[in-house]
Formats: C-alpha cells, structure tokens, sequence
C-alpha cells in the first residue's frame, strides 16, 4: 500500500516494519515507492531501516532531533527550529514527483510536531488515508479507538488497522485483542511476533 500514512498506537508499535513491508510490496508490483520520515528523534534511522528492507524505495527524512522524545518537545529542549507543516508540504510534494506514491511515517496522531501542531495537524494537510498500527494488546482497544474517534473529528479517513507483533499461538488476550480491534476499524494485516520494534 502507497500514498499512506501510518500512525502508531504507541511507541515500538511497529510502523518503520509496516512501512519497510508497504515499500517491499509496491516494488514487487513494479511500483516505485516514496518513504517519508517527517521528524526522526533519538538515534535510530527508520528511513535507512525500510531502505534495506525494500531497496528501490526513495527514502527522505525532514527534520533530525537528538533527544528522543515528539519532535515538538525535542526542537524545544534543543533550541532547534519546530517543524514546519508548509516544509513538509514541500517535502511530499518533492517525492511524489519522482515516486508512484508515497508512504508516510507519524508518530502518535496527536503527538506534537512543531510547536503548536501535531501529526494530525499533517494528516490533514496531506489528506492520505492513516494506517494505525498496534500490537494485539487489550491496553489497544481503547488507543485505537481514541485515535479512529480524533481522526473522524477531523476528517481524517481511516484506511484500518495492521497488528504487529502476532504470537504463532496466540493466547485468549490476544485472540480476543485481534477480534475486538477488528470491531474498531479494518484489520489490513497481522504480522507475527517477529521484528515488532520500529
């Protein structure tokens, strides 16, 4: 899946994963994808991850913060310049015009971006359809389902959900985690336990 934005319900859900997994597939139907880190904080490179994952994919971060915390916090506590919805904006538009489409990877959906916008605030300047993406957990149902109810408030559309991180023998929580999560919002997918941080 291109021209997608993928939000996590928490940290290590596993986004940089699904991304890395969207990317493989657009190459191997003979598309070439775009992959776009808005803000990366702390030390990891997710856009250098889903590189090696799908090679091919053009790959593109914005802004890089040292701390690793939301990237509204991070420019703060480093007295580094907020991102810029306008700039990524720009960012988007510079990918979309050599790729087939282009994959986008938030953090958190109200999770603050610059200094008085969050990632929301991006999903619907770009207007792309969020892939939330979560581990089958029981703690998920209710941050999933605060994140589809933030999105409709905003008119952002809701693709559906990809679990990571999916036991080969899953117990009776994560059965019925999977099953009530379902009841949220599509399930896209459900990865195995395999590979969950990103």
């Amino acid at each position: 899946m291109i021209d997608v934005f993928l939000i996590g319900a928490a940290p290590g859900a596993g986004k940089t994963r699904v991304a890395g997994l969207y990317a493989a597939d657009a190459i191997a139907r003979g598309r070439t994808p775009g992959y776009l880190k808005p803000a990366q904080t702390g030390r990891t490179d997710d856009a250098r991850a889903v590189a090696a994952a799908a090679p091919g994919t053009v790959c593109a971060t914005v802004y890089r913060f040292l701390a690793a915390l939301p990237p509204g916090v991070a420019a703060r506590l480093e007295h580094a310049a907020p991102a810029s919805i306008d700039h990524l904006l720009e960012a988007v538009d510079e990918l979309r015009a050599t790729t087939d489409g282009v994959i986008i990877e938030g953090g958190g959906l109200l999770e603050p971006l610059g200094e008085a916008t969050t990632y929301a605030d991006l999903a619907v300047a770009v207007g792309l359809p969020l892939v939330i993406v979560t581990r089958p957990e029981i703690g998920a149902l209710s941050t999933v389902g605060l994140i589809v109810d933030a999105a409709a408030n905003r008119g952002i559309e809701v693709a559906g959900i990809a679990i990571n991180g999916c036991a080969h023998k899953p117990n009776l929580v994560e059965r019925t985690a999977r099953a009530e999560l379902g009841r949220i919002a599509p399930v896209l997918g459900s990865l195995p336990l395999e590979a969950v941080a990103g």
